[in-house]
């Protein structure tokens, strides 16, 4: 049996998983939570604190709330005490000795910049823990921060299920697959181009959101995978509005979010990873956001909607959110969210997404897909 044809297997059996842990609430069932930042490294290196983004997924620690759940959790270097009992001592009514002896910590001691998923694979005494643990539940299933083929590669190692997006479908998060799954949904978007992978395309697609759109002052040009906001630039077109000009002009004035982005590197990823061309909407009066859950089953629900804290020089980087998102155009953000849902559940997608959005004026302008768990 081949590694896809063994996930796959695996992958099949969720349902069941998920019925069995519902019909038996004392066996005992393990989550495995690998906060594996598996993007893009060189963009990473941009992203501040990225190095403490695995501590995100902490919270997963709650899940201890139910008896028969146990919980792996891996990191890369070893957590303190302190942090862990701070964690556990958030759990309502569940004494820590009762919550404890059901969590292990996994580190791999070791800080270098690569996805957290790689090291444990590298560690046959990592996976040894990892297996001792499992063998001492009825079930268990990994929780990732986002699914990739190396994810994969540790359902397979471990002889469990992903409780996450299918990585083949990966690509419905990107920031082509956002801008197509909203066209689908009937939602609105803005003005724009995907799918284009040079900056010769890029350059094409700047003409043609200003010669379709006069009133645009402003295109966003956004790499492929790019993760809180670090992948954007921006380009005004007081610089230059057609082929020509803004050719000459691009290598000058396009705006990086990211403070050490050059124009060399930038145009060597997207030739790389490709990306979308689309307008700066105008007049932005807040950014919320909605987040949804695709279960084992297939069962689609709302989740919770926020109103994001962005900084930067141009109000593009995630910085954090406030709860929920505020009352005039919350119902909006929730059944928009829902009909992005619908597309993704139909197409086979699973585990937690959620759609980020705009208003200005009247205007509701769904921005990106993150298809992963993200900090909120």
């Amino acid at each position: 049996m081949t590694g896809h044809s063994e996930f796959e297997a695996l992958e099949a059996a969720l349902p069941d998983m998920a019925r069995s842990f519902v019909a038996d609430q004392t066996a005992p069932h393990c989550l495995v939570v690998v906060p594996s930042m598996t993007f893009n490294q060189e963009l990473l290196r941009n992203v501040v604190g990225v190095e403490h983004y695995e501590e995100r997924m902490l919270a997963m620690l709650l899940q201890l709330h139910t008896p028969q759940i146990h919980v792996v959790f891996c990191s890369s270097a070893t957590i303190s005490e302190e942090i862990v009992e701070y964690y556990l001592s958030l759990i309502p009514g569940v004494p820590m000795s009762h919550s404890r002896p059901r969590l292990t910590m996994v580190s791999c001691d070791d800080l270098s910049p690569r996805p957290l998923t790689e090291k444990l694979l590298e560690r046959p005494g990592c996976l040894r823990r990892i297996h001792d643990e499992l063998a001492r539940s009825k079930a268990g299933a990994i929780v990732c921060m986002n699914t990739t083929d190396i994810e994969r590669k540790l359902a397979v190692e471990l002889g469990i299920p992903l409780l996450g997006n299918p990585p083949d479908l990966d690509h419905l998060g990107s920031k082509s697959g956002s801008r197509e799954t909203f066209r689908e949904a009937g939602i609105d978007l803005p003005a724009g181009f995907e799918r284009l992978r040079s900056m010769d395309e890029v350059v094409d697609a700047l003409a043609a959101l200003k010669r379709d759109h006069p009133a645009v002052h402003t295109g966003v040009v956004k790499l492929e995978e790019g993760f809180s906001g670090e992948g954007n630039a921006l380009y005004r077109y007081e610089h230059g509005e057609d082929e020509a000009a803004i050719r000459a002009a691009l290598p000058q004035h396009l705006k990086f979010q990211a403070p050490a982005e050059t124009y060399e590197s930038f145009s060597s990823r997207f030739a790389h990873m490709g990306g979308i061309v689309e307008e700066f909407v105008d007049g932005v009066t807040a950014s919320p956001s909605g987040q949804g859950y695709i279960g084992p089953m297939g069962t689609l629900r709302a989740l919770s909607t926020h109103d994001q804290l962005l900084g930067g020089a141009d109000g593009q980087v995630f910085e954090g959110s406030t709860f929920p998102a505020a009352e005039r155009y919350r119902r909006r953000v929730q059944d928009d969210m829902m009909r992005v849902g619908e597309v993704l559940q139909a197409r086979g997608a699973r585990g937690r997404f959620a759609v980020d959005f705009v208003e200005a004026g009247d205007r509701l302008c769904a921005i990106e897909i993150n298809l992963r768990k993200g900090g909120t």
